[in-house]
């Protein structure tokens, strides 16, 4: 191989190497997204690709704040200073960061470098992505989301709440009743629970009607459950009955809050127009129990309760199984 045909080779390798500006800029120009450089001095925009200048066909030497912001002077939310270094140069830092455009009102995902332009200039190249769609399909997923946890919500109420007196149902109550007896067990604390029923219920509603049967129970739930403390539980347990959990409370704490809740119904003028009263039986974890064999002896207590007069609390009777 000769000389000659040596350096021909070179030179045709170092023009293989070489990157001719248009076929840059018709790179650029294909991006789907706009893309433009700021001249750090002068605030201006030097260059922009093609969907640049079909979105902003004024853009040359226009300020960048006034012409894609619509704003009088700099952004708020321009980041240059953190692209440069103490000497205001490109200190080689990219940033990626969303912005809404009130301007246009539309969401941008925008990075930013510095950098040096061709005759030497610092500028601050920018690629403003628009992602409005990507955000409204967020924020409709947010919002159904949303939707979809109240519905949750919602359900889980309904499933949990008892319809008419709007405290716990019988397996809600059911479910907090077991969660307490395996904690109490696990943690040797005192746990009792109070049976509660509605004296003489069956005279309201042949005397009243059912409508008003129904409003008794309601006061009379509500009325119990405004006597009992923040860390008791209460649910209709089925008709006029109605349970209440009382964590770390001993069989005379228990006693002492169900002769609260007596007397708090006893004072009430229901919507009979009359005073209405119930009777009250507690009874108190033991070593071993089970959830059944402690409601049983709350319902002998309450039952021990009616058949004594009524309007009364009794506790579970020493040695009762």
């Amino acid at each position: 191989m000769s000389g000659a045909d040596m350096t021909r080779g070179s030179d045709a390798n170092a023009t293989d190497r070489t990157f001719p500006q248009s076929m840059r800029d018709e790179i650029l120009d294909s991006l789907p997204f706009a893309l433009y450089v700021v001249d750090i001095q002068s605030n201006t925009v030097s260059y922009g690709n093609a969907f640049f200048r079909g979105r902003y066909p004024d853009w040359q030497n226009q300020p960048c704040h006034l012409l894609i912001n619509g704003l009088d002077s700099p952004c708020g939310h321009c980041c240059r200073a953190e692209l440069l270094d103490a000497q205001n140069r490109p200190n080689g830092v990219s940033l990626r960061y969303e912005f809404f455009n009130e301007f246009d009102e539309c969401w941008y995902q925008i990075d930013e470098k510095a950098a040096f332009w061709d005759d030497g200039r610092v500028v601050q190249y920018v690629i403003a992505n628009d992602i409005s769609k990507q955000k409204e399909m967020q924020n409709r997923l947010a919002e159904a989301h949303a939707t979809l946890m109240l519905k949750h919500q919602e359900l889980e109420y309904v499933a949990s709440t008892d319809s008419l007196t709007k405290i716990h149902n019988r397996e809600k109550l059911g479910r907090i009743f077991a969660q307490e007896i395996e904690h109490v067990g696990l943690n040797d604390k005192a746990f009792s629970i109070i049976s509660a029923d509605l004296d003489h219920f069956k005279s309201v509603n042949d005397t009243f009607g059912h409508a008003v049967g129904d409003s008794v129970l309601v006061q009379l739930a509500r009325t119990m459950k405004d006597a009992l403390r923040a860390t008791d539980f209460i649910g209709r347990w089925g008709g006029e009955e109605f349970l209440m959990l009382c964590p770390r409370a001993s069989h005379v704490d228990a006693l002492h809050l169900a002769e609260r809740i007596r007397a708090a119904v006893e004072a009430q003028t229901f919507s009979t127009g009359k005073t209405h009263t119930v009777s009250l039986g507690v009874a108190t974890w033991r070593e071993g129990d089970t959830q059944d064999g402690l409601l049983q002896r709350a319902d002998e207590a309450m039952y021990r309760a009616k058949q004594t007069g009524r309007n009364r609390v009794c506790g579970e009777e020493e040695g009762a199984s």
